[in-house]
C-alpha cells in the first residue's frame, strides 16, 4: 500500500508503506516528521493489522481526520480514504490505482454533522463565571496598593507596551535582560522620594506575569543572552550540520553551545544521503535518537562483517567497506571484496534508480588458533620459521603451560619445537579455520640427573615426582625406571650442555639412523632402500615397486636449486626425490650444518638408466 501527499510538503510525492507501522509526529524518530506547532510528537500511525490498514490517532491535540471526519479510535483504511494530520492531507492508495474513487463516510470517523447535538449546560456555565469573578475580586484586592492616610499615593501609570503580543502556546517569557520599557515608568510628585520598586501587574494575552525587580546596568550586561546546548547526531555520522543557514564547524555527532532561547532551523547534509530539515526548540527535550538519513536513488551501501573489506569492480579499486557507492548505474553489477585475514568473496549488487540499495555480506574468516604445550618446557616455538613464543615451566608437571597463538593464518603450517640445549623438533600442522588447534609436542630430550647412594647416576625425562620425594625417570631407549627417596642422594636438573652430553653419548651407543626415540614401524631407512635395489635387478625392482608409496627416513646428502615449485633432495648418489613447496625454513634446516633425520614419503618412479632411483610427489612427514 502507499501513501500520497497531497497538503503540505512535497505535494505529489508517494510514500511506499513497506513496514507493520508507520509513524507520523513532530518528534525526529517518526517516519514522517511534520515540522509545525500543530503536529503532537506522536501524532498518528498507520498499521497493518492482518490484511487490513489502519489509522489511531495517538492521542493528539489537534486530532486526525479521515474523509473530513475527526476519529476517536482506530479506522479501518480503503483506497482513496484521505488523511488529514494538521495542514498536511494524505491519500492512502493501493499498489495499483492512483485515483480511486473516495468512499463513503466510515462509520467509525465523528463528523461535525453527525455528532448528536447535547443540550448546553446553562447551570455549569454560569457557576463557572461566578468562580472566576470570584476569583478576579480576590487577585485585585491583593495585588492591588494599598492607600495610606494623610498622604498621596503617586500616581503609577502603564501604558501599553509596543511589543508584539506574546501567545500562550509560545509559552516565552521577556528575557531578564530587556529592560523595563519607558512607557511604564513611575513620575514621583514634587518634594516625594522615589520609591525603590513599584509592583505592578502587567497582563500580557490574558496571562497575569509578575515583572522582575530592576536591576543595574552592570548585571544586565552580564547576564548573558543565550541557554542551552544540542547534541546533533545522525546515523550514519558524518554529516555536514548548517543552523540557521550557517555552517557549523565539525560534523556529526557535534555538540553545539551557546545557542539563544527561541526557534532555529536545522539542516543535515551528507553525500549520497537526501538533505534533512527541521525546526528545533532551545531549550527542548532532547532527541534519544540521531537523525536517521535517507539514501539518494541510485545509491549503494556496501557493508561487511568483518569491516574493513576493499571492494573490487574488476580492476577498479571503489573503497572500504562500509561505504556509499554513488557512481555505479542502475542495474546488476559483479563485486569482489577482500577482507583483512578473510576470503575473498564475489557478491552481485542491485542497484536502483527508483530507491537506494543496502547489501551486507559476512565474509569467512581465514583465521585459526594454536595452543602449544611442550614436554619438557622453556621451549621456543616457530611458524614459517618465525619465533612466535616460549613455553614456560607449569610447576609440579613434566609439561609446560599451554602457550596460545590467536589468529594463524588457516592451513598447512611448518612448526618447530626447539628446546633450549638445542635439539629441536619440526614438521607440518593443520590449522582449521575458526578453530582451536591443541598440540603437545614431546621432545626425547633427559632433563633430569638421579644421583644414587651406591654411586650409581642415572640420566633421562621425567615422568613422575611425588611428595614422599619418589621420581621415575624415563631413559632415551624409552625405559622408565623408579627411584625411592632412601636410594636418592641427589636430584637435580641437567644444564644445557650437560644434555648434549647425554645426546652425543647416545647417539655414539646406537650407531644407527634410526632416531634414538626407537624404531619406526613400518618406516624403511635408506640403508635398506639401498640393500634392496643393490640385491635385485633394475628391471625386477621396478616391476615390483613402480607406483607404491613408501615412507623413508634418512639424511640428505645435496639440495639441487628449485626450478618450476620442485627442489630436488639427494639421499645418496642413488636416490633422488622430488619435493613440491617446499618452505625456506625446511630447506634450510636439510642444509644445515648439524643435518638430522628427514622423514618423508614419495611415490616410487623407478630405477633409470644412470642407476638412480626416482621418488616424485614426495612429502614430509610431520615429527610430532
Amino acid at each position: 500500500m502507499r501513501l500520497r501527499i497531497d497538503k503540505g510538503n512535497n505535494p505529489g510525492k508517494v510514500i511506499l508503506l513497506t513496514d507493520m507501522i508507520f509513524t507520523i509526529g513532530r518528534e525526529l524518530d517518526n517516519q514522517f516528521v511534520i515540522n509545525e506547532n500543530g503536529v503532537s510528537r506522536h501524532h498518528c500511525t498507520i498499521s497493518r493489522i492482518g490484511k487490513e490498514w489502519f489509522v489511531e490517532d495517538c492521542n493528539s491535540v489537534n486530532g486526525v481526520l479521515v474523509n473530513g471526519g475527526r476519529i476517536t479510535r482506530g479506522t479501518a483504511l480503503q483506497p482513496g480514504d484521505r488523511i488529514t494530520v494538521f495542514n498536511h492531507e494524505f491519500v492512502f492508495l493501493d499498489d495499483l490505482n492512483d485515483n480511486p474513487p473516495p468512499r463513503v463516510q466510515n462509520a467509525d470517523v465523528v463528523s461535525g454533522e453527525s455528532v448528536e447535538k447535547t443540550p448546553v449546560p446553562w447551570g455549569k456555565l454560569l457557576l463557572l463565571v461566578v468562580i472566576l469573578a470570584m476569583v478576579a475580586f480576590l487577585a485585585v484586592k491583593v495585588f492591588a496598593p494599598e492607600e495610606e492616610s494623610g498622604e498621596k499615593s503617586p500616581a503609577v501609570e502603564v501604558l501599553p507596551a509596543e511589543e508584539p503580543a506574546v501567545t500562550p502556546a509560545e509559552n516565552i517569557l521577556p528575557a531578564a535582560s530587556e529592560s523595563l520599557p519607558q512607557s511604564g515608568a513611575v513620575a514621583p510628585e514634587a518634594g516625594h522620594t522615589p520609591p525603590q520598586a513599584v509592583a505592578s501587574a502587567v497582563t500580557v494575552a490574558g496571562s497575569v506575569l509578575q515583572p522582575a525587580a530592576e536591576e543595574s546596568s552592570s548585571e544586565t550586561q552580564q547576564r548573558p543572552a543565550f541557554s542551552d546546548v544540542i547534541l546533533v547526531d545522525s546515523d550514519p555520522a558524518g554529516a555536514e550540520v548548517y543552523l540557521d543557514g550557517e555552517l557549523q564547524a565539525g560534523l556529526t555527532p557535534l555538540l553545539i553551545r551557546r545557542l539563544s532561547r527561541g526557534r532555529h532551523s536545522l539542516e543535515l547534509r551528507k553525500g549520497g544521503y537526501e538533505n534533512s530539515m527541521r525546526t528545533i526548540m532551545v531549550p527542548d527535550i532532547q532527541p534519544s535518537r540521531p537523525v536517521l538519513l535517507r539514501q539518494k536513488s541510485g545509491t549503494l551501501l556496501l557493508q561487511s562483517n568483518p569491516p574493513g573489506a576493499h571492494v573490487w569492480k574488476e580492476r577498479q579499486f571503489l573503497g572500504v567497506t562500509p561505504v556509499l557507492l554513488e557512481d555505479l548505474e542502475a542495474g546488476s553489477h559483479e563485486l569482489t571484496l577482500r577482507g583483512p585475514a578473510c576470503e575473498s568473496k564475489k557478491v552481485t549488487a542491485e542497484v536502483s534508480s527508483a530507491r537506494g540499495e543496502k547489501l551486507v555480506v559476512e565474509l569467512q574468516s581465514n583465521l585459526g588458533h594454536l595452543e602449544v604445550t611442550t614436554q619438557p618446557a622453556n621451549c621456543k616455538v616457530y611458524l614459517q620459521g618465525s619465533l612466535m613464543g616460549f613455553t614456560s615451566e607449569l610447576p609440579g608437571q613434566s609439561k609446560s603451560r599451554p602457550l596460545l597463538l590467536k589468529n594463524i593464518i588457516a592451513g598447512e603450517q611448518h612448526m618447530k619445537i626447539e628446546h633450549s640445549s638445542g635439539f629441536s623438533l619440526s614438521g607440518r600442522i593443520q590449522i582449521p579455520r575458526d578453530q582451536t588447534v591443541q598440540k603437545n609436542i614431546i621432545l626425547r630430550v633427559p632433563t633430569h640427573r638421579v644421583l644414587l647412594n651406591s654411586g650409581e647416576s642415572f640420566s633421562g625425562i621425567l615422568l613422575e615426582q611425588n611428595e614422599q620425594g619418589d621420581v621415575v625417570l624415563e631413559d632415551l631407549g624409552r625405559k622408565a625406571e623408579r627411584f625411592l627417596k632412601p636410594q636418592i642422594k641427589e636430584f637435580r636438573l641437567l644444564s644445557d650442555p650437560e644434555i648434549q652430553e647425554v645426546m652425543a653419548a647416545a647417539r655414539k651407543a646406537s650407531g644407527k639412523d634410526q632416531e634414538l626415540s626407537g624404531g619406526r614401524g613400518d618406516m624403511l631407512s635408506i640403508n635398506d632402500l639401498r640393500r634392496a635395489m643393490l640385491n635385485t635387478p633394475a628391471e625386477d625392482f621396478n616391476r615390483l615397486n613402480l607406483g607404491k608409496v613408501y615412507s623413508l627416513v634418512g639424511r640428505p646428502t645435496m639440495i639441487l636449486p628449485e626450478s618450476k615449485g620442485i627442489t630436488v633432495v639427494m639421499f645418496t648418489t642413488s636416490l633422488r626425490c622430488q619435493f613440491a613447496n617446499l618452505s625456506k625454513d625446511e630447506i634450510e634446516e636439510m642444509n644445515s650444518d648439524q643435518k638430522s633425520n628427514v622423514s618423508f614419503q614419495g611415490t616410487c618412479a623407478g630405477i633409470g638408466k644412470d642407476g638412480v632411483l626416482l621418488l616424485k610427489n614426495c612429502i614430509l612427514l610431520s615429527e610430532f
